[in-house]
């Protein structure tokens, strides 16, 4: 009897803090319970937290420079699953879908995915569409070799939700597909958090993004890669 009564505190103390350790996938969002009663931690492995972006409303956020840990406090039940966005020092940007309850407070390990992970498929998307020299011609505001640039077509407009806003530059015609060119502009206040997988569709052979966060007024350079034969 006495040993049953040692193991209740021992237990209700290691579940004081749930932890959650992921590695970062910007493809996909990371689903997490947070304590709407305590505050909540994330960390990043070998790295640290760069910023939040989230609903002020709904989250409070307190960045600790000396450990790189952020610290959450839900202000509000979440029933339904809202976004919050980690960007960490290195730039990687992982999304977070945040439902909230009262229970211990919830800890987030994410482990930064090494620069060389992944390589073969965008290496192998970059070498079937586009070069790194392709991709430099473009910024250096040079034509691409084997490409033509033509008139911008009326279809060719890239749609945004606010505070985003597109301008097509130019227009590009190869052999195989189309290079549309466009300029992304941050008219809010805010930072807005914006990746290249959240604008692909499927008509799109592929996208390329020379920034992953706008501050406000900062524009980013963005190019589409769509076939030929598209509808």
């Amino acid at each position: 009897m006495k040993k049953s009564l040692l193991l209740i505190p021992l237990l209700a103390a290691i579940s004081l803090e749930a932890v959650v350790e992921k590695r970062i996938n910007e493809r996909n969002p990371i689903s997490i319970v947070f304590s709407s009663t305590s505050h909540n931690r994330i960390c990043v492995e070998g790295g640290a937290v760069e910023k939040i972006v989230g609903d002020g409303a709904v989250f409070s956020v307190t960045l600790d420079a000396g450990t790189g840990n952020a610290f959450i406090n839900v202000l509000q039940d979440i029933s339904k699953p809202i976004t919050l966005t980690v960007v960490t020092s290195s730039g990687f940007v992982q999304d977070l879908l945040v439902s909230s309850q009262d229970c211990s407070s919830e800890q987030v390990v994410l482990k930064e995915v090494d620069e060389w992970d992944g390589a073969v498929v965008d290496v192998e998307t970059f070498q079937s569409a586009a070069t790194v020299e392709l991709l430099n011609k473009i910024l250096e505001g040079k034509i691409p070799f084997g490409y033509g640039q033509r008139t911008i077509g009326k279809k060719e407009t890239l749609e945004l939700p606010k505070p985003l806003q597109a301008e097509t530059l130019k227009a590009f015609e190869g052999p195989l597909d189309a290079l549309i060119v466009y300029r992304i502009k941050n008219d809010s206040k805010q930072a807005v958090v914006i990746t290249a997988d959240s604008l692909k569709k499927e008509n799109h052979s592929w996208v390329f993004l020379n920034v992953q966060e706008l501050g406000s007024k900062q524009e980013a350079l963005c190019i589409i890669a769509y076939p030929k034969d598209r509808n």
